[in-house]
């Protein structure tokens, strides 16, 4: 992660509260990360992985604001304004960041406030 000025020296302050949160995240999962990054270096495979690559029978191909972190973490972050947006859920049973389990496949919109990033961990 890295920043181009020091982000309290621009931002407001739910602004700054919302990068302080994403930097939390991050070192929350650099083991996981670190662990793929070894992976991959052995296997070829990718560290981000669109969900056709994990799933390639589940008509994903054209998700393209959704990604996997290895084959067991989903993320979906805002990429568009607004506070909320839909996910694609791929087989299997996946915990979403705020708890709530969810069983694929399903399609669900979800509340997104500024400071989260939604994401799903394979149960």
């Amino acid at each position: 992660m890295q920043f181009s000025v020091a982000p309290w020296r621009v931002l407001d302050a739910a602004h700054l509260a919302a990068v302080k949160q994403a930097v939390a995240l991050r070192k929350r999962f650099t083991p996981r990360i670190l662990e793929l990054a070894q992976a991959s270096a052995a296997t070829g495979e990718p560290i981000l992985r669109p969900l056709a690559y994990v799933f390639p029978d589940g008509g994903y191909e054209k998700v393209k604001d959704q990604f996997l972190m290895g084959d067991d973490l989903l993320v979906a972050p805002m990429v568009t304004k607004g506070t909320a947006r839909t996910v694609q859920i791929p087989s299997g049973k996946w915990k979403a960041d705020d708890g709530t389990v969810i069983v694929g496949p399903a399609q669900k919109t979800f509340d997104v406030p500024l400071g989260r990033l939604l994401y799903f961990e394979r149960r």
